[in-house]
């Protein structure tokens, strides 16, 4: 049996599509119409020979042969990527300071430096985790070149702003909020800005709140939701399996700016290498976010 071969676009089409769960939304990423973009699938259907999408007037899912292909067509495009940006990359030697705020880390960091290091790889990164007002610190000592944090975190210090991130409310998936008792909340210690925004926001509406855990890290406040053990109020991208984004007679919170601070001051080739490279992956990540479905209880 022969064989044709795929096309780098119907690749990146394809998992645009089952990443975005459906035709439309993957157009707005790829800046394609909702018709190119199935003929782009159905073309790609035809050359594998098998259906790789189930499409109902309600629901799009992948086949059995469509989990398969996904696959691999995240591994080619991964590659493709990869080696357009080592060609086009120009050499660089040295060593990058850079302090990330841990909220920031769950999802996006481990992808974001293992792509940077295959791109770079004379370039050794030294990363610090913390909350953010001590990265700012750090800047300013010298002890940090680059930090990704929050605004309000760090203070009116310029910065480039990479993305806004929702707060939303979550809690475990069998965890039920009754509306008539004060919120049981599971959040870190002072100082923390999603902190200050839960108490804000329940303070605005008049409603009651116990603090039932203080946990010193974003992980443990996972861990205490997915136990149970109260609501929280988490970054959207931060929201795991096993939790749900809670609505009921909750107050709306607000966006938080996810900036990048000492780019003003620490311009050399390796740190505008990686701004360039911040910015480019962060917005290929918002183009395909799926933000968690919110529910009532």
């Amino acid at each position: 049996m022969s064989f044709q071969d795929l096309d780098i676009d119907l690749l990146r089409c394809f998992v645009a599509v089952a990443d975005a769960k459906g035709f439309t939304a993957a157009g707005k990423v790829l800046g394609r119409t909702q018709s190119a973009v199935t003929v782009k699938i159905q073309r790609l259907e035809e050359l594998v020979d098998r259906q790789l999408l189930k499409r109902t007037s309600r629901s799009l899912a992948l086949t059995e042969e469509g989990e398969l292909l996904l696959g691999y067509a995240r591994r080619i495009l991964d590659l493709h990527d990869e080696g357009l940006r080592r060609v086009a990359a120009a050499p660089l030697d040295g060593t990058l300071h850079l302090g990330i705020a841990e909220h920031f880390v769950p999802e996006r960091l481990p992808l974001l430096l293992s792509q940077f290091a295959r791109t770079y790889p004379r370039v050794k990164l030294e990363v610090v985790v913390d909350t953010g007002v001590p990265l700012v610190e750090s800047l300013d000592t010298g002890q940090l070149d680059l930090a990704i944090a929050t605004r309000t975190e760090g203070k009116s210090r310029p910065g480039q702003l990479l993305f806004q991130e929702p707060l939303v409310w979550v809690a475990g998936n069998d965890f039920r909020l009754d509306v008539s008792d004060s919120v049981p909340l599971a959040l870190k210690p002072d100082p923390c800005q999603f902190r200050d925004e839960a108490l804000a926001a329940l303070q605005r509406v008049g409603r009651p709140w116990t603090s039932t855990y203080t946990g010193n890290s974003v992980p443990s406040i996972q861990a205490a939701v997915l136990a149970g053990l109260g609501v929280s109020v988490l970054g959207a991208h931060s929201v795991q399996n096993g939790m749900r984004v809670v609505e009921d007679e909750l107050p709306d919170l607000p966006s938080i700016d996810i900036m990048l601070f000492g780019e003003e001051k620490f311009g050399g080739a390796i740190a505008k290498a990686l701004v360039n490279f911040v910015l480019r992956s962060v917005q290929e990540q918002e183009n395909l976010m799926v933000l968690p479905a919110r529910t009532r209880n």
